[in-house]
């Protein structure tokens, strides 16, 4: 539920109410002394999605992943030692040159 900020006309004091949208309706009929101030939106930023995987689906990217190596979805996928080190030498002749 958002935060509602009121100023009072007889005081100029600034007061803020936590309610409901429909809430809002009756709170300013029973309460005309008070005008609704405009004010920016509390926006929530920072949150990531990947982080927040479950292990049953990191089970399941890791069987795509198995299934088609080489796609997005490699990162889940167990790799064999032998298909790290020949990673790590192909990525070391690429990079000489």
């Amino acid at each position: 539920m958002p935060t509602y900020s009121f100023i009072n006309q007889a005081t100029g004091d600034v007061e803020d109410h936590f309610m409901s949208h429909t809430e809002l309706d009756d709170f300013q009929k029973t309460n005309p002394h008070l005008d609704k101030v405009i004010t920016a939106p509390a926006i929530v930023g920072g949150v990531s999605i990947r982080d927040k995987q479950s292990d049953g689906m990191k089970e399941v990217f890791s069987r795509i992943a198995e299934k088609n190596p080489g796609s997005n979805l490699d990162s889940y996928r167990s790799k064999t030692i032998s298909e790290v080190k020949t990673k790590e030498v192909l990525n070391k002749h690429r990079n000489r040159k």
